[in-house]
């Protein structure tokens, strides 16, 4: 269990395009070695590290941003940036996420495991869906970012009204009725 704690060696030319940790028990410091490795090898082909349960903290972020320096087209998963110690929130931290990767459309997630197109996705069924779509959150965070969406404590999302709007826009709306139904 003690395997990320030893120094890791990345050399040139073994080809390695993917490198990925995300479900293993990395911590934040077997990170930055990782990223300080890649980083100093300005001959490495990698184009993606994901990291994607490792908390970003102040080190790892110093060592992502140095490594990106060398290798500029290296594209590390991660979780959100928290400066400080707060709390992070889920959907702040989703909309973090979705401005770094633009592709991903939340809309297709929800159609994809919504069998009965009834634009309404259960809690467990919108946790499994997340999971499958490597959203960058632990099982918690994942838990409280439904909660977030439900809002209204129905133990289900409806997600009608992101098909017609931007889901940047839905999320916030979430997060007010989330807030509003907590002041209740």
């Amino acid at each position: 269990k003690q395997w990320y704690q030893r120094r890791v060696a990345i050399t040139a030319g073994e080809g390695l395009k993917y490198f990925g940790v995300a479900h293993n028990p990395i911590t934040s410091s077997g990170a930055c070695q990782l990223l300080e490795s890649f980083g100093k090898n300005s001959s490495a082909v990698i184009e993606t590290v994901d990291i994607t349960n490792v908390r970003v903290n102040e080190d790892l972020w110093a060592a992502l941003k140095e490594a990106k320096q060398i290798l500029t087209s290296l594209k590390v998963i991660h979780q959100p940036y928290m400066e400080g110690r707060k709390k992070p929130n889920p959907i702040a931290s989703l909309k973090d996420w979705l401005g770094h990767n633009k592709h991903f459309e939340l809309v297709e997630v929800f159609k994809r495991f919504d069998e009965e197109e009834s634009m309404e996705v259960s809690k467990e069924v919108l946790m499994e869906a997340f999971q499958q779509a490597h959203l960058p959150f632990d099982k918690t965070n994942m838990e409280m970012l439904i909660d977030q969406l439900d809002g209204e404590g129905k133990e289900s999302v409806n997600y009608t009204t992101l098909v017609d709007c931007d889901q940047v826009k839905w999320l916030d709306e979430c997060l007010v009725r989330y807030n509003t139904s907590k002041k209740e």
